[in-house]
């Protein structure tokens, strides 16, 4: 829940201040704050790789992320939040296929009744919104 959280405050955010400020900038401070806030977690739950290639795959795994959000932040500024959500929930569906393909792991009933609980409403307020707009 609180990561559910964390992230709609993300999206809400970058939203507001899309066209505003530059993408880095909102790039680079959602790194910080999100360093900053996940530091007091560390010292709990780090654990330093062992095998080079885990070094290697950390750093890719920074890269791609960072791509990732950057095309985001490059997203709201093209398109409303309310043509993005389907494409934020279809992360979900990836992430199952990958769990499965690599760690041959299938989320359980509640997960998947959580997830779709979670897309179901997102979908929703989305359609609401977009009707919303079309009838002003």
């Amino acid at each position: 829940m609180a990561m559910a959280l964390c992230n709609a405050l993300y999206q809400i955010l970058t939203r507001k201040v899309a066209g505003v400020e530059h993408p880095l900038t909102s790039l680079v401070w959602g790194a910080i704050v999100g360093a900053v806030v996940l530091s007091a977690a560390l010292p709990f739950a780090w654990k330093t790789p062992d095998v080079p290639l885990h070094w290697l795959l950390l750093g890719v795994i920074g890269v791609l992320a960072s791509v990732g959000h950057y095309l985001l932040i490059r997203a709201y500024d093209y398109a409303p939040a309310t043509l993005l959500a389907p494409f934020t929930y279809s992360a979900l569906i990836w992430a199952i296929l990958l769990g499965l393909a690599v760690f041959g792991n299938f989320p359980d009933g509640w997960s998947l009744g959580g997830m779709t609980v979670i897309s179901l409403t997102g979908l929703f307020l989305a359609n609401r919104q977009r009707l919303a707009v079309r009838r002003d």
